[in-house]
């Protein structure tokens, strides 16, 4: 019987994660199956309820509200307040959050940056913040974003964390000039 994943988010049409899953499950010789599936704001719970996937890996706009539909939730969704994988355990599901880690290694062979600009304040700046503390504790961080309020939440969030966090509006220049730039806009 083959195991089902699966993508959730919206949009979702344009992700390769079916393709590359797939393929690697095919190489890997597990009887696993991988599909995308269109999910909007307010119906994820309905989605999990319905249909019987074994894990979900999750995308914009449902990784809070992910977090908030799992039962447990470990490490850096804790943390973060943010699931970007959703396992099946029994008849609950657990939360992860793997962006954290996706990052850090990402931006593990940077050398430590002075000045950082993020753009956006969504749920994966959220775990772009808390990678930049691990690795540049201390470093300067302008976060420039369109909702002010999600900014000044994120602001918080980086400077509880030993970041030197500010909100910045935007400003062509002032990216130029940092030395690492992140972009978590859709």
């Amino acid at each position: 019987m083959t195991t089902k994943f699966g993508l959730v988010g919206s949009p979702i049409s344009h992700s390769l994660s079916p393709v590359l899953h797939n393929r690697a499950y095919e190489f890997l010789g597990l009887d696993f199956s991988y599909e995308s599936f269109d999910v909007a704001s307010n119906s994820l719970e309905e989605f999990i309820a319905t249909d019987s996937l074994a894990g979900v890996s999750v995308t914009m706009p449902l990784k809070r509200e992910a977090f908030d539909l799992a039962t447990q939730s470990f490490g850096d969704a804790l943390l973060t307040g943010v699931a970007n994988t959703l396992v099946r355990s029994s008849d609950e599901w657990v939360g992860y959050n793997t962006d954290v880690f996706g990052i850090t290694k990402a931006l593990s062979d940077v050398p430590q940056p002075e000045h950082v600009h993020i753009l956006g304040s969504g749920s994966t700046a959220i775990s772009g913040v808390l990678a930049l503390s691990r690795l540049y504790p201390g470093t300067d961080v302008a976060i420039m974003a369109r909702n002010p309020e999600e900014v000044s939440k994120l602001v918080s969030f980086g400077n509880g964390f030993g970041l030197s966090c500010r909100a910045l509006d935007f400003e062509a220049t002032a990216i130029i000039q940092s030395d690492l730039v992140l972009s978590f806009v859709p």
